[in-house]
């Protein structure tokens, strides 16, 4: 009889994926590793307890301590020593990343990565390796899988994530063209690659949406139920940003703000650095969510997390409309979209109809658990690993028509592709591949 296959998942957490994943296929009884290199802010899971992870953190952890020592000691003879002791990390860190992907070649039959990491990004040598490591992977007739999850592959040109929006011009040139230049050669070795729909203008081959295959996360968690309101008869709103910029925390809160002047009565949690276990007991207590305010995935990890939980989900976007043309309408969440603008008015309503939000939680919740969780999702992959892919559970970014992206007013966004194609030329939009919706990005850049 044919074994399981036995799975290697890694290098860094996103939102729980990982962990949930990992979760799902013990619930389904099938091997696997979650091979995380570094701690996640959120406290999603402990790393697991392997010799070769332990060290390989532990070398990443030392090569990171003597770059701020550098970085920040005054002493010059100081400074050239920490970055001798980190040159010799590196040298370090190379010898036992070699141990661990041959080690991972002789034990693993499946690699299930996150963003656009690989093998060969972790060592350290002067020329980089590029994708190596997937064409030796393909070469020993590996299944390989990658799970994308919004910013490693959504255009840096409509990305209003913390760390993106910050580019300057010149610096987003470079960079879209390394998003680009990394998803060739990830497409050519990849089996299947996984995403949302709305993110893939940068992808030439068809992808598994997210969407259909589901979010490995449920909402258990110690309940807040018992904590007291601050007023009584308030409804508490929660909102938990990981990034708050491009979450659009700010007007968020300046909208609960003006309801509490216009007399409602409003308990709003703004949570920021707390445990993800902390995050789900607070979701647990709460009346609703307002998860952000411009999005383009049906729904969060945090929405996910509510929905198990009973909670009605509410967020802003333009894509209403266009999430209705690229998922299925099984697959569609039972959330409550408004547009960005509209935000203050989509709060008020919820805030006035407690029978409405008693509704929408109770669906949510219904759809929650019969497409997501741990193992379901993991049987999902499963699916894909042994070729078994439904057809409805693809998507292919030549039908794309989206152009708002993430994290950006219609001005703002408008505004930054404007002045891509000033300094880079059309061309640098990298989608000459996709010249219809090439086109209507640049009439969307142009249009008032």
């Amino acid at each position: 009889m044919r074994r399981p296959p036995r799975i290697f998942i890694g290098f860094e957490e996103v939102a729980g994926y990982c962990a949930g994943l990992k979760k799902g296929f013990d619930e389904n009884g099938v091997a696997s590793v979650c091979f995380l290199i570094r701690d996640h802010r959120f406290q999603y899971a402990d790393p697991e307890n392997l010799p070769l992870l332990t060290l390989i953190r532990s070398v990443l952890q030392m090569r990171e301590a003597c770059k701020a020592r550098a970085k920040n000691t005054p002493n010059p003879l100081a400074k050239v020593l920490f970055m001798a002791a980190r040159l010799g990390l590196a040298l370090a860190q190379n010898v036992v990343w070699l141990a661990v992907f041959f080690c991972a070649l002789a034990k693993f039959d499946v690699f299930i990565f996150q963003g656009r990491a690989s093998f060969s990004h972790l060592f350290r040598f002067p020329v980089r390796p590029g994708f190596l490591d997937l064409a030796i992977l393909k070469l020993l007739r590996k299944k390989v899988i990658y799970v994308f999850h919004g910013t490693d592959t959504r255009p840096a040109y409509v990305n209003g994530s913390a760390g993106i929006r910050r580019l300057s011009t010149r610096e987003m040139l470079r960079y879209v063209k390394k998003q680009a230049r990394d998803l060739k050669a990830i497409e050519k070795y990849a089996d299947f690659i996984v995403h949302y729909p709305l993110n893939t203008q940068l992808h030439k081959r068809r992808i598994v949406s997210h969407d259909c295959l589901g979010r490995p996360v449920t909402g258990s968690a110690a309940s807040d139920e018992t904590r007291p309101r601050l007023e009584e008869g308030a409804v508490r709103i929660v909102h938990a940003p990981s990034d708050p910029v491009g979450k659009g925390s700010a007007k968020i809160k300046q909208s609960i703000q003006n309801l509490i002047q216009k007399g409602h009565r409003i308990e709003y949690v703004e949570l920021a650095d707390k445990s993800n276990r902390e995050v789900k007991g607070i979701l647990a207590g709460c009346d609703f969510v307002v998860d952000q305010l411009y999005y383009d995935v049906s729904i969060s990890i945090l929405g996910t997390e509510a929905a198990f939980l009973g909670k009605a989900v509410l967020f802003g976007s333009y894509a209403k409309e266009e999430f209705k043309k690229v998922i299925p309408p099984a697959f569609l969440p039972p959330t409550v979209i408004c547009l960005p603008e509209e935000m203050e008015e989509a709060i008020e309503r919820l805030i006035s109809d407690k029978e409405s939000r008693a509704s929408l939680g109770a669906k949510s919740r219904a759809f929650v658990e019969q497409f997501y969780g741990p193992k379901k999702v993991a049987g999902n992959f499963l699916r894909l690993i042994n070729g078994n892919v439904p057809e409805e559970w693809l998507f292919d970014p030549n039908s794309l028509e989206y152009c708002h992206g993430y994290g950006f007013s219609r001005t703002e966004v408008k505004g930054r592709i404007r002045e891509l194609i000033q300094q880079g030329g059309e061309a640098s939009l990298c989608l000459d591949d996709k010249p219809m919706l090439k086109e209507r990005f640049i009439k969307f850049a142009a249009g008032a």
